[in-house]
């Protein structure tokens, strides 16, 4: 592989990794930048500084290109993701080493202090699993993350409710124990200041915590839950996903909140709060659900895709990939039904598909992504929804668009993943990647702040997709 050198835009340290092949792209939402691992096991980082989140020695600036995180990488990345504020981020490596850096103020590292990590550091050591949260609010905090030690016990490290009966940021790590004594399956976690947590145990029992205030922990009520409370009508044995959950703050003390549990039936139940129609059980938009309850009208599911912090629009796959089933937020023609309106039922929308991407799900400012896309049975990509910044990559940035339009691409090689960055958390600024299955990777819609940027485009807009990476 060759490598060409040149600057970051106000620092002289930056470097490109022309020739390198990319292998992931961060799952996690992220507030100014985005995260990678490159093919050869490395990590690599472009877009804007904040509280440290480009670990630079405290230096604000943005990237021309990637930025390589400084690790030791001897042992392998086993999971990368962020955490604190969407402004920091972990990362564990096959040894069991948990690494950190940047923001702190609410004790993410688990050490004592708030002190911000401007240079990655190992921050604990036999390390089995981490569990980061989905989404991020207006407040930018986040939901802790959960940590599972050497002999299985899981940690709570960081801010939020953390199911021992207290609701307040700590610095130190926080046992998190089980009411009935079993032992955790899986961990599910949403949002920030108003987020709530659901944990799968092998007793068949799903235990929840957190904001409560629509109903979206299933527990029977609207009781925000600082210790864990058993979730009504469905047991750990059937679930095969859980989305949604997160709330929202929106400045006036307000924030609404709803949960979309996936069965291994392909049966869909939701709770919570149903303002733009997103419970799916044809009840007006004032409604509250506190138990989780069955959508009807639905061929089997095989994947859901909730996309939204209060307006949330949910997009249900199916096995034959012959159509998808929609309902909830549709104000930028999201759900693809060919309108602008929110649907309180499910709709199915005929589409022959062989994937749709579950691209990032929560933003800062504005916490509804507003579009989506897919690579169609005929190999080409396509995309609907919010058409801001040339984000569909249609060639415009002009009207949304209700139905998935075909995108104009001349890849070399299949799509692998779609995420969608907003920057500084505004689902108007879509900083979009589209990583390919050779390592290319191409961006378009907002490209400022070294957004889906590379040597030779920095700072612009893409209503077409456009090289970050090339190979």
């Amino acid at each position: 592989m060759s490598f060409i050198s040149f600057n970051d835009n106000t620092s002289s340290t930056g470097i490109s990794t022309r020739g390198l092949a990319i292998d992931s792209i961060c799952q996690s939402y992220e507030y100014t930048n985005a995260l990678f691992k490159a093919k050869n096991g490395r990590l690599y980082i472009q877009g804007a500084w904040s509280n440290g989140s480009i670990p630079t020695g405290g230096n604000n600036f943005q990237t021309r290109g990637f930025r390589e995180i400084p690790l030791d990488y001897s042992s392998g990345v086993k999971k990368y993701g962020a955490g604190n504020h969407a402004q920091s981020y972990y990362v564990l490596m096959n040894n069991g080493e948990l690494w950190f850096w940047g923001y702190n103020g609410e004790g993410a590292t688990g050490e004592g202090n708030t002190t911000r990590a401007d240079f990655p550091k190992i921050i604990a050591y036999g390390i089995q699993d981490i569990v980061f949260p989905v989404s991020v609010q207006y407040s930018h905090a986040y939901m802790p993350a959960y940590v599972k030690n050497s002999i299985g016990n899981w940690y709570k490290y960081g801010r939020g409710l953390n199911g021992i009966g207290t609701a307040t940021t700590t610095s130190l790590p926080e046992l998190v124990v089980i009411p009935d004594g079993s032992t955790i399956t899986d961990i599910y976690v949403f949002g920030g200041t108003y987020g709530c947590a659901f944990l799968l145990t092998d007793s068949g029992k799903i235990y929840a915590n957190g904001y409560n205030g629509y109903g979206q922990l299933g527990v029977g009520n609207t009781t925000t839950q600082n210790a864990y409370r058993e979730v009504l009508n469905l047991s750990a044995f059937d679930i095969k996903d859980i989305q949604g959950g997160h709330g929202y703050y929106d400045g006036n003390g307000r924030s609404q909140s709803t949960t979309v549990f996936l069965l291994n039936d392909g049966q869909v139940f939701t709770c919570g709060d149903n303002d733009w129609g997103q419970l799916g059980l044809s009840l007006p938009t004032s409604s509250t659900i506190n138990t989780p309850q069955p959508v009807t009208g639905i061929d089997p599911v095989d994947e859901i895709f909730c996309q939204g912090g209060p307006p949330m629009a949910v997009i249900c796959t199916h096995a034959d990939k012959q159509s998808y089933t929609v309902w909830g937020y549709n104000s930028y023609g999201q759900l693809g039904v060919g309108n602008t309106t929110n649907q309180g039922t499910p709709v199915n929308v005929p589409f022959q598909y062989k994937k749709i991407y579950l691209t990032n799900r929560g933003s800062h400012t504005f916490p509804y992504p507003t579009r989506f896309y897919a690579l169609g049975a005929d190999d080409n990509l396509y995309s609907w929804g919010d058409q801001t910044y040339g984000s569909l990559g249609i060639g415009t940035n002009g009207a949304d668009e209700t139905s998935p339009v075909k995108m104009e691409t001349y890849f070399s090689s299949p799509v692998k993943d779609i995420q969608v960055k907003p920057y500084g958390g505004d689902h108007r600024n879509p900083a979009v990647y589209i990583l390919l299955e050779n390592g290319e990777l191409y961006g378009l819609g907002y490209g400022s702040n070294g957004m889906i940027s590379s040597k030779n485009n920095v700072n612009n807009t893409a209503v077409n997709p456009l090289p970050v990476q090339l190979i």
